[in-house]
């Protein structure tokens, strides 16, 4: 994936959300435009149904930083259509 940087994370205390340490940059292939996901930002990464946890974990190590980037797109659609914002996702 096209990250070029590292996740920083801390947990909110009374919740399964995380908050952004550090700013997130992703590069997207096709057009090379990046997208910066701010420090501060809360996401809870993939809603996973419980059931599926065995299988796909929604913290999973690999799984964390593109879960971020689902978030923030879908919060804030940064110009993207949700059907975008999934395919990004699941690259």
């Amino acid at each position: 994936m096209p990250f070029i940087n590292t996740l920083k994370l801390e947990p909110v205390p009374g919740s399964n959300r995380r908050v952004l340490l550090y700013p997130l940059f992703y590069v997207t292939g096709t057009k090379d435009i990046v997208i910066y996901i701010p420090k501060g930002f809360i996401t809870d990464y993939a809603s996973v149904p419980r059931f599926l946890w065995s299988i796909q974990r929604p913290d999973g190590g690999h799984m964390r930083r593109p879960a971020t980037l689902h978030d923030f797109l879908y919060t804030y659609h940064c110009g993207y259509a949700r059907s975008q914002v999934d395919m990004i996702f699941r690259r």
